[in-house]
């Protein structure tokens, strides 16, 4: 459904010049504010913003985050200083669009011109496309929500709203990158967050950014520096998810998938790493690998197989029930 209308978000910024200099900090550090009071989506860095003091000619950069939490398209079309003392900021003016999930990074520069107490506005002009529903709307904000404790450091209250947020949606984008964040806040909250948290998480920021290089990275890392660690078959499970699933490098994933399997031949990935497998297969053109892989997933959750007439029933569990569902219905396109 396209409803769209224009909003304004205006943020107030202020400065003194003369004195010295002031920094900024990291955007993962940034709490997210509303934007306005109409239930936008749209979430930024700061409300107001004070440089604190410059000296006159010196230029001092700060960085915000404009982010899309909710369920509609936010196209961006001006992004302005205005007010009184206007020349003395600056900002670049992308024009770029917002979809759900999106966050964008931006610096606002002051360089004070002469001395005294200096203010001015950052106008942004934006479009609203509005989404499918009010229910998805709600929908989509327990995921940001959960992420939003997350990065909080509250990893238990949300664990809980991903799991509620993925018992909500049938199928969304959203869905999977709530499932891969599970096993990790649930593991961490039986072994803490050492041996690689840290960097399994960002790996899992850079994937939800597209920034796959970095992801591999990171992941690679937990595996190098913590073999033994909690996190090193997960780690090494999303190494290979990612090179099938987002890069479409089926040989290389499965050469990744096999390492897991040698190095860590009791992992609980061994269900979903068949799975993978059979997607990589598949994607090379090697059906009979694929259904292979298949036929051996479904045989780890067979309670009852008459024969060779290929009738079999998963055993009575839900784990079982899903696999025989996703694989039955993988079988049907090989």
């Amino acid at each position: 459904m396209r409803d769209m209308k224009t909003l304004r978000l205006v943020l107030a910024m202020s400065a003194i010049a003369t004195g010295a200099s002031c920094g900024g900090g990291s955007t993962d550090d940034m709490k997210l504010f509303p934007v306005d009071d109409s239930g936008s989506g749209l979430r930024i860095s700061q409300q107001e913003y004070r440089f604190g003091t410059s000296e006159v000619g010196d230029s001092t950069t700060e960085t915000f985050v404009i982010a899309n939490v909710g369920a509609d398209t936010y196209p961006l079309n001006s992004l302005r200083v205005q007010g009184r003392d206007a020349a003395e900021f600056s900002v670049g003016d992308d024009a770029l669009v917002l979809a759900p999930g999106d966050r964008y990074v931006f610096d606002v520069s002051f360089r004070p011109q002469s001395a005294g107490q200096k203010t001015a506005s950052l106008d942004l002009d934006y479009d609203v496309i509005a989404g499918e529903s009010e229910a998805t709307v709600a929908t989509e904000a327990v995921f940001y929500q959960a992420k939003e404790l997350e990065q909080s450091g509250d990893l238990m209250a949300a664990s809980g709203e991903y799991q509620r947020y993925v018992n909500a949606v049938p199928t969304d984008g959203n869905k999977t990158r709530a499932m891969v964040r599970l096993p990790l806040l649930a593991e961490a909250d039986v072994y803490g967050t050492d041996q690689g948290f840290d960097s399994y998480r960002d790996a899992l920021d850079a994937r939800d950014h597209g920034d796959f290089d970095r992801a591999l990275k990171l992941l690679n890392s937990v595996v190098e520096e913590y073999p033994d660690g909690y996190l090193a078959d997960d780690a090494r499970y999303m190494v290979g998810y990612i090179q099938i699933t987002d890069l479409g490098e089926y040989a290389t994933g499965l050469g990744s998938l096999d390492s897991l399997m040698d190095q860590y031949p009791n992992t609980s990935y061994a269900d979903t790493a068949l799975f993978s497998r059979a997607i990589a297969h598949a994607g090379l053109g090697q059906n009979e690998s694929a259904r292979a892989a298949i036929d051996t997933l479904l045989e780890r959750h067979t309670a009852i197989q008459i024969g060779d007439l290929g009738y079999r029933w998963p055993k009575d569990s839900f784990v079982s029930r899903m696999w025989f569902e996703k694989s039955e219905a993988m079988l049907l396109d090989l």
